[in-house]
């Protein structure tokens, strides 16, 4: 399981990395086309803008993923100084519960959006894709902050190598 979750964030991050590349060249082409030759495509916009919203759900995930959330750090020194271990471990078992209920919440609202632009046949206004295709970033997105956050209650109780040798 350990190796399949560094396959997703691995491969995730490579996604970023290329799709972060491709909205430049894209903006850059853009720019270039606008106002240097006065010509526009409508597409680019929504494609920049479908790009965008994947990449801030998928990067908050990966953001998540590495610990990067944020918290109240004076707490969690003032456990581990107080050796305060089985309190320490509530109050992040509580944080990562709400976190994964939260992501299942929106999961849950996000299929009966995207269901409905489906039933619909929603498209977009100017390339006339489903307009569906813009909510599935921020289903990876939710469903991957679910999974570390279960990884993490996980890790939590699964003893360290230190407790092992003890």
């Amino acid at each position: 399981m350990k190796k399949l979750i560094q396959i997703v964030e691995s491969t995730l991050g490579n996604m970023l990395g290329i799709m972060g590349l491709i909205g430049i060249v894209l903006m850059t082409v853009q720019v270039i086309t606008r106002y240097i030759l006065k010509v526009a495509f409508a597409w680019s916009d929504e494609f920049l803008r479908t790009m965008f919203i994947w990449s801030y759900f998928i990067g908050a995930a990966l953001i998540y993923s590495a610990g990067g959330i944020m918290r109240l750090e004076i707490l969690d020194g003032f456990l581990e100084k107080h050796k305060l271990k089985s309190l320490y471990k509530i109050v992040h078992t509580l944080i990562e519960a709400f976190v994964c209920v939260f992501s299942c919440t929106m999961l849950y609202r996000l299929y009966f959006l995207i269901q409905g632009y489906i039933q619909k046949g929603t498209t977009s206004s100017t390339s006339s894709v489903p307009a569906w295709v813009l909510v599935v970033g921020m289903v990876v997105g939710f469903a991957m902050i679910a999974i570390f956050a279960i990884r993490n209650i996980v890790r939590l109780y699964r003893p360290s190598a230190a407790e092992e040798s003890e």
